[in-house]
């Protein structure tokens, strides 16, 4: 997985996902701010307001 997350990195990817067996059993998603390489774990439901308050962080910066 960290040769995906550096691609995503090289690629200029600013969020990615980690989706694996773990957090589908949990019901939760990894979220990874690519751009300061914070990340947490946060519910499914929860999923797109997470996103949508990281591309509000990403425009704030700008």
């Amino acid at each position: 997985m960290k040769n995906q997350l550096s691609k995503a990195s090289e690629l200029g990817v600013l969020i990615t996902l980690v989706l694996g067996p773990k957090e589908m059993e949990l019901n939760k998603v990894t979220v990874k701010n690519m751009k300061t390489e914070e990340q947490k774990v946060v519910n499914l439901e929860d999923l797109v307001d997470e996103i949508f308050d990281l591309i509000d962080s990403f425009e704030e910066d700008e």
